[in-house]
């Protein structure tokens, strides 16, 4: 955890802060603030079963089950322009190469994620979104938008 500070605009300080955190994300390959100028602040997670519902005359409904569907999980965030101690690339040039790199068409296998404790995800990234939408500040937003392979285990 980071705590991130504006200095001037476009430029930021960020100061390690061992506090606890609500939840904790891991991402394989990902920089982080000091590596990549840029910070999650959202995980979007959405799993759905493969079912069918029919309706029949008579007030009966039959519920078909095929299983899990692929989920969808989005990891967004804020990429910065500058630290206050390296110029270099904005955050969002390196968000753009870890995209690059861990697409779906680069990797043989799947991204791992761990929220929490020990909660792991797998996905492929298939799409990256971003936003320059502060150009004052030089701030630009990003989504990470995975494919995840559904999992038969819970906690415990």
């Amino acid at each position: 955890m980071a705590d991130i500070f504006s200095h001037s605009r476009g430029r930021v300080s960020a100061n390690d802060e061992p506090s606890g955190i609500p939840m904790s994300l891991f991402l394989e390959g990902w920089g982080g603030f000091f590596g990549f100028k840029s910070i999650i602040t959202g995980v979007k997670l959405e799993a759905t079963g493969g079912v069918q519902f029919l309706h029949t005359l008579r007030d009966f409904i039959y519920i078909y089950v095929f299983g899990d569907r692929i989920s969808s999980m989005q990891i967004s965030g804020l990429s910065f322009w500058d630290r206050c101690d390296a110029p270099s690339y904005h955050g969002i040039e390196y968000v753009n190469a870890y995209y690059l790199s861990n697409r779906v068409s680069e990797r043989a296998t799947p991204v791992t994620m761990v929220i929490g404790l020990g909660t792991p995800f797998f996905g492929f990234l298939v799409r990256l979104f971003f936003d320059y939408n502060d150009p004052e500040q030089q701030i630009a937003q990003f989504t990470l938008d995975f494919r995840v392979i559904p999992e038969s285990s819970a906690l415990g």
